[in-house]
């Protein structure tokens, strides 16, 4: 099962909250708490893990000799992507576009097009009292990260509980990061400028035909705009998380606010809503 946790906008407290439900529910059950926010370095400084291993992800991008280039243009009419252009009567590559099928060495007649391995970002592995951090990052060079999204895949098990601290969704690649997950947890905070981002994503969720549920984080009141808006459009409100002087000031750590009594109480509660939500 994969837990995704979104947001409209930064700075909700996504990733703190995915932190936090991962330290509760190692304890329990197998777990493994995957960093896709590839913008942002959050969920595994939350935790100071211990890495273990790193991997390379690579892909297979072509490359274009012009001075073999017979101009046939099969690789302009046949590539799905729609990477090689024609401009002034030269073949021009928008490798950002590939999908690295590597179809497009096949049907080049003059054998110009050719293959080279890219590396389009990393994967770490670590553990932290039983739970499995996985943070994956984009290589600076590469310009998109759909691939690197669909070879992370292969790295989480199946058996374990996923929470995914996805990126934000004002981010291009805001839909891959989420690494289809089956229920999404949708974070925002509790003033104008969040409930406006907010209604936004929940139109776009409307259209998306995913079970998700909404939770308020940073609350002063449990009485705000964003429960009474979510009880007006039958919208799941998975909870209400209230402000904390002594996590704001530093005084608990970020990744341990779960061993206070009152916040294992509320992160219980958390994980008791997404399951029942499941259930349905």
């Amino acid at each position: 099962m994969i837990v995704a946790f979104v947001s409209g906008s930064f700075q909700t407290g996504r990733s703190t909250i995915a932190a936090n439900l991962a330290n509760y529910l190692r304890k329990t059950i197998s777990v493994t708490l995957l960093d896709s926010d590839i913008e942002q370095l959050e969920s595994s400084i939350l935790l100071p893990p211990i890495w273990s291993k790193e991997s390379e992800i690579t892909v297979l991008s072509p490359i274009h000799d012009l001075d073999a280039c017979q101009h046939c243009l099969s690789c302009i009419t046949k590539c799905q992507s729609s990477v090689f252009k024609d401009y002034k009567d030269k073949i021009i590559l928008l490798t950002e576009l590939c999908s690295h099928c590597g179809d497009c060495v096949d049907f080049c007649k003059g054998h110009a097009v050719k293959l080279q391995k890219l590396t389009i970002g990393t994967i770490h592995k670590a553990s932290y009292n039983n739970l499995t951090v996985l943070e994956v990052r984009l290589n600076d060079s590469a310009v998109k990260a759909n691939s690197l999204f669909y070879h992370t895949k292969s790295y989480l098990d199946p058996l374990d509980v996923t929470l995914v601290d996805a990126a934000p969704y004002i981010s291009d690649y805001a839909c891959c990061s989420t690494m289809g997950a089956d229920y999404f947890v949708v974070v925002t905070g509790d003033n104008e400028l969040h409930f406006k981002q907010l209604k936004r994503t929940l139109n776009f969720f409307n259209n998306f035909k995913k079970p998700y549920g909404v939770l308020v984080n940073l609350s002063e009141s449990e009485n705000n705009q964003t429960a009474e808006y979510c009880k007006n459009n039958n919208i799941p409100l998975l909870g209400v998380l209230p402000f904390d002087k002594k996590l704001e000031s530093g005084e608990i750590p970020r990744h341990q606010l779960v061993e206070s009594p009152r916040w294992h109480e509320l992160f219980a509660s958390l994980w008791e809503k997404i399951q029942e939500e499941l259930s349905q």
